[in-house]
């Protein structure tokens, strides 16, 4: 079998044009890349499912923990692995320098957004590294003006707002 047919263009193609998938019976895909790149690279579908995620780890947490340990028995080692990469990016290494210099009081937060120049808790305001090689040199943001700052995870709201807009098979 070096041909499969996708469900989605109907054509048959050749299997290095469909995505590998133990799980599946064939091993593959049902559709072949360039229906998968169309159907999962629009904005409405990409939120729909980023919805989905949140929901059900919402609704569902002991499920969620359940597949976790499960995934961790199958791959000991890989999340302490995946953290221990994420340690070593400089976001994070810049995370922790400026957390501890704010812990030993080497560094005091402003009690207001350098933004919007909004009031806050010092324990509200986050601290932006426009660049993670200086970690000790941050922007104190209120969470709003961290949020517009960066402008990469979409809230609920959004997420909807994305969905509606594309009609009604959200």
């Amino acid at each position: 079998m070096n041909e499969c047919r996708c469900t989605m263009c109907d054509q048959v193609r050749p299997l290095d044009e469909f995505v590998r998938n133990r799980s599946k019976p064939t091993g593959y895909q049902a559709y072949c890349l360039i229906c998968s790149r169309d159907q999962y690279g629009q904005p409405k579908v990409r939120a729909r499912n980023i919805l989905r995620k949140r929901r059900r780890h919402k609704e569902q947490p002991e499920l969620i923990r359940e597949e976790t340990r499960r995934y961790d028995k199958r791959h000991p080692g890989a999340r302490k692995a995946t953290m221990q990469k994420r340690r070593e990016m400089p976001e994070e290494r810049a995370r922790n320098v400026l957390r501890d210099a704010v812990r030993r009081g080497n560094i005091t937060k402003p009690g207001s957004c350098e933004h919007c120049g909004k009031l806050c808790l010092k324990q509200n305001l986050h601290g932006h590294h426009p660049d993670h090689s200086k970690p000790l040199e941050v922007e104190w943001l209120c969470p709003a003006c961290h949020s517009e700052e960066h402008r990469t995870a979409p809230s609920d709201a959004e997420l909807l707002a994305i969905v509606a807009q594309g009609g009604s098979d959200a």
